[in-house]
């Protein structure tokens, strides 16, 4: 299954705080953590 992510903003990954790969995501999840611009 095919799914589109849509980042707030621009910026840098600080951090992936996702579960494992493969695992499942739960609607309205954080994904990634953003560096400040």
């Amino acid at each position: 299954m095919e799914h589109r992510l849509r980042a707030p903003r621009d910026g840098t990954i600080a951090q992936v705080t996702a579960t494992a790969p493969g695992g499942q995501m739960r609607e309205r999840e954080l994904v990634v953590e953003l560096e400040a611009a």
